[in-house]
């Protein structure tokens, strides 16, 4: 009782230590350390490293939409030069993309290659999406960007023929 959200947060972290030592214990390590997390979610913490901290714990937990919508107040909060912006941006474009979400995933990923504009595996992983959604033009672009930024990515070479191939384009 009366425990601030910083203490629960730290309580449920240490549920995962125990649920990772004690794999007998995991099950029940996991239940209390949700419970934990859900107390320090409702509330709502202000400080940006407890928020992270809260999102890292849900998602952990397999909670993504609950992880998904901290991660959004966060980088709602993030000045572009934070160290953890691109950590947040790519922990966003993860959830999404396990849920199949490829709109969203992308427009995080537009966000780190903005800031970071010669991550390849970025890029890549942009061309990918763009390849499943059969832009064609656009999945040239960024495996391109991809084989630019790094020349000895074997896969980007193989997608990016497949991409000219889908647009007709099989002379390049």
């Amino acid at each position: 009782r009366g425990a601030d959200a910083g203490f629960l947060i730290g309580t449920a972290e240490l549920y995962f230590r125990v649920g990772k030592e004690v794999p007998a214990q995991k099950d029940k390590a996991n239940e209390r350390a949700l419970t934990a997390l859900q107390r320090a979610a409702k509330l709502k913490p202000s400080e940006v490293r407890l928020q992270l901290r809260l999102a890292d714990g849900f998602n952990l937990l397999g909670k993504t939409d609950e992880a998904a919508q901290i991660y959004e107040e966060i980088v709602k909060q993030l000045p572009d030069s934070s160290p953890q912006y691109d950590s947040v941006h790519a922990k966003l474009a993860d959830i999404y993309l396990q849920k199949h979400d490829s709109k969203r995933a992308a427009e995080q990923l537009e966000f780190i290659v903005r800031d970071n504009p010669t991550d390849a595996q970025t890029y890549y992983v942009l061309g990918g999406i763009a390849y499943e959604g059969t832009n064609y033009p656009k999945a040239i672009e960024y495996f391109g960007n991809a084989i630019l930024f790094n020349p000895d990515f074997e896969l980007a070479y193989y997608n990016l023929a497949t991409a000219q191939l889908g647009a007709n384009k099989s002379q390049e």
